[in-house]
């Protein structure tokens, strides 16, 4: 089997090494070294690890993929390891061997590390989801019980204020009969006014009437008691101008 480039996502085969040493486990691509895959394989794993989504579902799908690039990276490393074996069983420098197994070893322990972490962090998220979700559905619940009471609340200020609004329609309809009452009366107290006046005006008149004719009586009685006074002169006119005449008269004449 020909090995394959040990760059994240590169699947090219390595490239042919002519001198001494361990065969190189990279490319022709210069720039798929073994510091730059070391950092594209961190990047991959903290990409995974800081995803913002802090949902539960979320979290699940940052541990699957921290997990799945735990196994893909064992799975590199022991293939990596057998291959590296395999190859320094073929070299005849030791120190050489040793080297290369020792930088194998290094970035191993590092990406394992790395995929720790980015478990570790994985882990709390999820954690810190369900924390959230249980803190979200006691929010909810509680929001619901108060929605339910400031429910409760209005249906009764509903019936509140239908009892009120009743209440001053009939409030309404009453003081409607109290107005046109009201103008019943006042009209009536119009057309007694009205009367009263008529009567204050003919008793005036009535009063001027009747001292007029007290004056016109008291007019007429001196009148009377002067004509008595003058008849009662010329009886006594009279009976003396009678007495006179009778005295004057010559008398009758003896045996006629």
């Amino acid at each position: 089997m020909t090995p394959t480039c040990r760059f994240p996502g590169c699947t090219a085969p390595t490239s042919l090494s002519t001198g001494p040493g361990a065969p190189s486990a990279y490319c022709d691509d210069p720039a798929h070294t073994p510091g730059r895959a070391r950092r594209a394989r961190l990047a991959a794993v903290n990409a995974v690890a800081d995803d913002s989504d802090n949902s539960v579902s979320a979290a699940g799908r940052r541990a699957g993929g921290v997990r799945d690039e735990l196994v893909r990276l064992a799975s590199e490393l022991t293939s990596r390891l057998d291959q590296a074996t395999a190859e320094l069983r073929t070299m005849a420098d030791p120190d050489v061997a040793q080297a290369e197994i020792a930088a194998v070893t290094a970035v191993a322990a590092s990406n394992v590390a790395a995929a720790v972490a980015a478990q570790s962090r994985a882990e709390a998220s999820a954690a810190a989801a369900v924390a959230d979700r249980v803190e979200a559905e006691a929010a909810a619940a509680q929001f619901v019980a108060e929605m339910d009471a400031l429910t409760a609340t209005h249906a009764v200020d509903v019936l509140a204020l239908d009892s009120a609004l009743a209440e001053v329609a009939v409030a309404a309809d009453a003081n409607a009969t109290l107005t046109s009452t009201l103008a019943e009366v006042t009209g009536d107290r119009d057309r007694l006014t009205a009367n009263v006046a008529d009567l204050e005006t003919a008793l005036t008149g009535a009063r001027a009437d009747h001292m007029t004719a007290v004056t016109a009586g008291a007019r007429a009685e001196t009148q009377a008691v002067g004509l008595t006074e003058r008849v009662a002169e010329l009886a006594a006119s009279n009976a003396a101008l009678t007495d006179a005449i009778g005295r004057l008269a010559p008398p009758a004449p003896a045996g006629r």
